[in-house]
Order: structure tokens, then sequence, then C-alpha cells
């Protein structure tokens, strides 16, 4: 099926104003013959294919000094956009230097904005392999998908230069979710840049985790930080539990209570179900007869694995102990583990 397309075209100038380097009234744009178009099929993000089409008719002065462009609300609305994506994209514009807004006058293009080389020649480029992709069978989506993708390749640093890159599109967000400090922190960035709020789970707190410390050196300083920072700005914080709730408040006291929600984990009731075969049990050695206990975890100090493997010298003959448990934390907890079990 082919891409979905949306073309916005204002019909009405807004209210006029004069604008000083083009002296003449500024019009409301799109104006007609500015249309936008929107691929919702395309692996371009929206937000970035409106940004493209604005920033090049402001280069190429199809877009005039002074024009003023549509309200956030309208615009969106014209395209059936989340209107923070259009907030996002008039904010990128801005800090490009191709428009200014002011509060009461709307967002306008700048006196001097940003001038194409050699805008002409480079349409003209385009639109040659444009014809040449569809004389090989490529549709206007796909050449943008490649072009967008080897531009991206080429702009990275070479390889004695680390740097962690990450993508962040709105699209049609109107709220972003994180999970755990190593993305509560990516949360924290969008609800920023983006202007949307932020809401997170907790399930755990840095600061109850000390023991993290040997995991992650000074790394655990940054997580800690990164944590805090994203429960002080969040405008919600969901707890797994009531138990959950209390430490996120103890915790940090200054998170107002009323945006601390509880929202209990849950399971797939017809994925997930009492099974009575045996047969997996007997292939990997477990006597199904008998009373076993069992582990399923990481080899963590937050498990708690080593005060089982402890309590395990005093238990009933008649008691096995089943362990499914991988990935130690460090080396040392590995080796600590192996040496426990083997003592058994």
């Amino acid at each position: 099926m082919g891409a979905e397309r949306t073309s916005i075209s204002a019909e009405r100038p807004l209210a006029a104003e004069p604008s000083a380097a083009a002296g003449a009234a500024g019009t409301t744009a799109p104006s007609r013959g500015h249309a936008l178009d929107i691929e919702r099929d395309s692996d371009v993000p929206i937000s970035t294919q409106i940004y493209w089409q604005l920033a090049y008719q402001i280069e190429s002065g199809r877009l005039q000094p002074g024009t003023r462009l549509p309200p956030v609300r309208e615009l969106g609305a014209a395209l059936r956009v989340n209107p923070n994506t259009i907030r996002a994209v008039y904010r990128r514009l801005a800090d490009a230097n191709y428009v200014i807004g002011r509060h009461g006058a709307g967002t306008r293009v700048v006196d001097r904005p940003p001038v194409r080389r050699g805008a002409d020649a480079l349409a003209g480029i385009v639109a040659e392999t444009l014809r040449r992709a569809a004389q090989l069978g490529f549709t206007p989506d796909e050449v943008a998908q490649a072009t967008f993708t080897a531009a991206t390749e080429h702009k990275r640093p070479g390889p004695h230069v680390r740097v962690l890159f990450a993508e962040c599109t709105t699209a049609d967000a109107n709220v972003v979710h994180s999970h755990t400090w190593y993305a509560n922190m990516g949360g924290q960035f969008a609800k920023l840049l983006y202007d949307i709020p932020h809401v997170l789970t907790a399930h755990s707190l840095e600061p109850l985790r000390p023991w993290k410390a040997e995991q992650l050196g000074g790394g655990y300083r940054i997580s800690s930080w990164a944590e805090r920072t994203a429960y002080m700005a969040a405008d919600a914080v969901i707890a797994v539990s009531e138990g959950m709730r209390t430490d996120v408040l103890a915790t940090y006291p200054e998170v107002d209570p009323t945006r601390v929600h509880v929202v209990h984990n849950g399971i797939d009731c017809s994925v997930y179900r009492p099974d009575s075969g045996t047969d997996g049990l007997s292939e990997l050695g477990v006597d199904p007869t008998r009373p076993y206990a069992l582990f399923v975890g990481r080899i963590t100090r937050q498990k708690g694995i080593a005060h089982l493997l402890r309590a395990a010298r005093h238990f009933d003959p008649d008691l096995a102990l089943v362990l499914c448990a991988s990935s130690p934390d460090t080396q040392e907890i590995g080796e600590e583990t192996a040496a426990a079990v083997a003592e058994l």
C-alpha cells in the first residue's frame, strides 16, 4: 500500500504585519502554493519531514522574511500531527536562525534567514536523482530513506572518537515514559526538548542498592544523580506496589505524593498458567517427586543469592535446591557463587 500523504495550504492570511526587511505586509504560511506533504509511512520522522520542507522554503525564498507561520495548534490540526511535534519543529527552526517567535506576534521568518548555497542546483540534483531512481523502480520514500541513512553515516566521527549516539523523535508522541535510571535521563531530556510530560515507572531505587558501587564504581554516582534528577522533575511516578511508593517518598521526600501512583505488575494469564507437565524438569535432572526450592534471577547482591546458598547448608536433606541463575554483575561475585555451590 502506498504511503499516506497529507497536504496543508492556508486559504487565508492572518492579520498582516509589516516586515522591516521585506517592506511588505507579513503573510501566513504555508500560503497558497506552499504546501507541506507528510509521508506517514516513511521511516523519516514526521518532525524531520516538516522541518526539511519549511527550511527549504525559507532558504529558497518561497517563504519571505516576515512571513508568519501558522500557530502551532492550527498547523498541527491541519496536518493531523501532535502540536508538540510542530512546537519542536518551530524550536528547531529558531535554533537554526530561520524563524523568530515573539509573544503576541507569533512565529515569523527572520529578516535575514540562511541562504542555501546553490539552492536551484541542489534542487536539480534531487530531481535528477528521483527521476533515475524511478526508472530503476525505486520510490521517492526509498530514496529519502537511503539519503538520510547515508548522510547520517557520513556525519559520524572517525573510529578514534567514542560517542554515544541516541536518536529521539517525537513523531506523534504526547508523553514520554522511562523505566530505570538509564532510561530516566533520556526521558528527562525528551521532556525538556519536546515540552511533553515525562512519566516514569519505579520498581527499584539506586540509593537503596549501595552494593552497585562494587559493580559500577564511579558510575554508581552517575546513576544515582540521573535517577534523582529525573524523579525530581517527573510529571508522574508509577510505583509497582504500595511498598515501592513508600520507598520513593522516603528516598525522595521532595517529590509531591500526589504525583506518585501505584500500578501493580500483571501477567497475561492466557500465556502464563499452571502446567502439570514434568518432562522439562526431568530433562534438566530435577526429580519432580521431591520438593525443591527454586531461584530464578541474575547473580547479583540485590537478589540475595549468597544468603540463599548459605541457608541451603541447613536445608532438610530431602529438599533440593534448583538455581536458574546467570549474568553475574562482576567476575568476583560469579566466582563466589560458583565456590558456594561447589561447597554444597
